[in-house]
Formats: C-alpha cells, sequence, structure tokens
C-alpha cells in the first residue's frame, strides 16, 4: 500500500484504488493512513502547483497605459521603421491575447522593436516589469539595447 498527500495533510490519494481519503480520525481508511505512516512509510509529496499561465491580456492592458508605450508611439509617428515593427508587434501580439500565443513571432517582433525605436533605460525597466508582473519573462525576454 502507498499513499500520495494531495492537500497538504487534508487530504491523502491512497494509490492502489485512487480513493481520496479526508484527514478525520474517525475515517476508517485515515486511521489505516496514520498506523501505515507510523509502520515508517512516507507518503509521496504532494504534486507541485502548476505555474501560472502567462497573462497576455493583462500584459497588453498595462502597455496601453504606460509611459514606454506612449514614447513608441510618437516614434511610429516619425519613424517608419518604428511604425512597421510596432505594427508587427501588435499584430503578432493580437493571438496572444486570445490564447494562442506564438511567442518566438513575439519575441522577433521585442527585438524589431528595440532594434528600430529609441528606450531609455526607464522605458526598459518599466516594460520588463510589466513583462515580469505578467508572467512573460521568461520566455520573452528585451534584447539588449542596441
Amino acid at each position: 500500500m502507498s499513499y500520495r498527500l494531495i492537500n497538504g495533510s487534508t487530504l491523502i490519494e491512497r494509490l492502489s484504488d485512487g480513493a481520496l481519503i479526508p484527514a478525520d480520525p474517525r475515517n476508517r481508511a485515515y486511521q489505516e493512513f496514520i498506523a501505515w505512516q507510523q509502520a515508517g512509510n512516507t507518503p509521496q509529496p504532494a504534486p507541485a502547483a502548476a505555474p501560472e499561465p502567462p497573462d497576455y491580456v493583462g500584459f497588453w492592458d498595462a502597455v496601453l497605459l504606460s509611459q514606454a508605450y506612449q514614447s513608441l508611439l510618437a516614434q511610429a509617428m516619425v519613424a517608419l521603421p518604428v511604425n512597421t515593427a510596432l505594427t508587427a508587434f501588435i499584430a503578432a501580439f493580437q493571438d496572444a491575447k486570445v490564447g494562442r500565443p506564438n511567442v518566438p513571432a513575439i519575441q522577433a517582433c521585442i527585438g524589431l522593436v528595440v532594434g528600430a525605436a529609441t528606450l531609455t533605460a526607464a522605458h526598459r525597466e518599466e516594460l520588463e516589469g510589466l513583462m515580469t508582473a505578467s508572467r512573460l519573462s521568461p520566455p520573452l525576454v528585451l534584447p539588449p539595447a542596441p
């Protein structure tokens, strides 16, 4: 017989049949589990929680309000390479916002924007902070400044 913790020590799974056992001293299966432990056995640990997925929508909403994005928009109005790079980034990001991120394409577009635009250290820090807060980084990163 072997067991696995499911929810800390409040729920145990009996691996032989998949039964879930609440940590209730009146429960016979729980009493068997305690006896099994007292005999020197150790249950498998609870599975690690799945990491939170990236929040592409939250990132996009925050970017639209950022000083970095306002600077990029201003640069896009006067410089065709910045306009083209920012347009490509916006297009690549559309799929991510509806749950179909193409991470390599988004990363390539980030590289285009960083290569075409002028980002101050404060703007880079702001964007990196938004990427981290939205769980986009890693795998997405701002490439080094040119």
